[in-house]
């Protein structure tokens, strides 16, 4: 990479489990944001995501036919209809 970057690690064992499971982020935020905030961040992003994925699966919104804005949000207005 150009420029240098932060890995996060957490590492979870939930009662009466033996092995740990590890998460890990790789980020460019600075050092003054901690560890929790990034989690929070990308966890947050995630979900974010995954509802993007489905409303494309589920409701067809990945047919953005023209360039306007408004156009597309009319077609996705009625596709929810």
């Amino acid at each position: 990479w150009s420029k240098p970057r932060r890995v996060c690690i957490r590492s979870i064992r939930e009662a009466g489990e033996l092995l740990f499971q590890h998460a890990f982020i790789v980020t460019n935020l600075s050092d003054n944001v901690s560890p929790q905030v990034i989690f929070s961040l990308y966890c947050k992003r995630g979900t974010m995501e995954n509802f993007i994925k489905e409303a494309k699966g589920g409701f067809y919104f990945d047919k953005t036919d023209s360039p306007r804005f408004l156009e597309n949000h009319v077609r996705m207005m009625i596709s929810l209809l």
